[in-house]
């Protein structure tokens, strides 16, 4: 069965479901991304990271899209966990001092997954159970714990539960509809 997924980030993407979905809302389909999932994994990313990434640019794994997600400032988006300037320049060191003018720098996180991993690590670290909100809604969310930010964390450890079931370098993945915002 073919449908088309919306993830978090908005972009639709067609893929076949091969089993209907787990009782956490996981949908797993063959995403054909063994190969990005294990250069991923062989830089670091686990689970969580992978499906985070997952949750935000689907199975391509890739940063393919307008530069900062067409956004600017603080609200721009990069790398494939597509987090947000705030959240780079507060909580990464390669970024510290930078200011909200300074977004276009964190186009250096689409093509350099490992230091994107390294600054969602260092994020996590840095914010806790909050950067879930803010991953949403940028310093707002710091404070937001509502059903949509609730939502997506559930989602992402969801992919996160059905990739630590044996998927972590496989050609498979799980999708989970999370509302756009």
């Amino acid at each position: 069965m073919g449908i088309a997924l919306k993830s978090a980030s908005k972009k639709v993407q067609t893929a076949t479901l091969c089993t209907s979905p787990s009782a956490d809302g996981a949908s797993p389909y063959n995403c054909g991304c063994s190969a990005a999932k294990t250069n991923l994994h062989n830089l670091g990313a686990d689970s969580l990271d992978l499906a985070i990434a997952l949750l935000e640019v689907g199975g391509s794994l890739t940063a393919d899209y307008t530069l900062g997600d067409g956004k600017t400032g603080d609200s721009a988006n990069f790398s494939i966990f597509k987090y947000n300037w705030f959240l780079i320049r507060t909580a990464c060191t390669q970024f510290a001092g930078q200011q909200e003018s300074d977004w276009n720098n964190g186009a250096v996180l689409n093509t350099d997954n490992g230091a994107a991993i390294l600054c969602l690590r260092q994020q996590l670290a840095h914010y806790g159970d909050p950067w879930w909100g803010a991953q949403r809604d940028g310093s707002e969310g710091l404070s937001d714990s509502s059903a949509t930010i609730t939502q997506y964390k559930n989602g992402a450890q969801a992919i996160q539960n059905y990739l630590d079931q044996g998927h972590l370098t496989d050609d498979m993945a799980a999708y989970v509809e999370v509302p756009a915002i």
